[in-house]
Formats: C-alpha cells, sequence, structure tokens
C-alpha cells in the first residue's frame, strides 16, 4: 500500500518532526505499507501541491493539520476528493477537528 503523508509548514526551515515519527512506525510494524513524506509550504503553488499529491496515485493520504496550513489542507481535500474519489484521505494534528 502506497500512502502520502503531508506536511505543509510556515517556511521551508521548518519541518514536521510527527510525520517522521509516523513513517518509521509505520515502515517497523506495517512492512507491506509504503510511506512516502512530502513537505512544502503554505506559500507553495496549490496546484503542484495536488500534483505532488496525486502522483503515482496513493491509496491513502495523511495530513497534518495545523492553525497556519488548515485552510489549504481543506482546499486540497476537496480537490483530492475530485482526482483520487477512491484514495482514503486522513486528518491529524491539532487542527483536524477544526
Amino acid at each position: 500500500m502506497h500512502i502520502k503523508l503531508v506536511g505543509l509548514n510556515a517556511r521551508y526551515t521548518h519541518s514536521c518532526l510527527a510525520l517522521f515519527y509516523l513513517r518509521n512506525e509505520l515502515e517497523k510494524y506495517l512492512p507491506e505499507v509504503r510511506p512516502e513524506i512530502v513537505q512544502g509550504t503554505i506559500n507553495d503553488s496549490s496546484y503542484e501541491t495536488l500534483l505532488r499529491l496525486t502522483a503515482d496515485s496513493p491509496e491513502a493520504i495523511f495530513f497534518s493539520a495545523a492553525i497556519w496550513n488548515s485552510d489549504l489542507v481543506e482546499r486540497l481535500i476537496v480537490d483530492l476528493r475530485k482526482v483520487l474519489p477512491a484514495c482514503l484521505l486522513v486528518v491529524g494534528g491539532p487542527q483536524a477537528g477544526m
């Protein structure tokens, strides 16, 4: 199973450590899962980010949602539902329930 772990940070100097922890645990306990970390910033083109996320048609995409990226995550999810309707979309992080 191919999945993407997505972190959309405020700047390139920031990174989402949760993605690396999650990737390591997935590789350790679920060797059949192929996690790929995709990082970008909230200033990147939404279209370019969408292209990166849909490349290779992943079976699941996991987002880390925070106050600085929640609007972008929401827009990407709307677009991903249209482009990859069978893809499982999961949102975690402090803004997941907002």
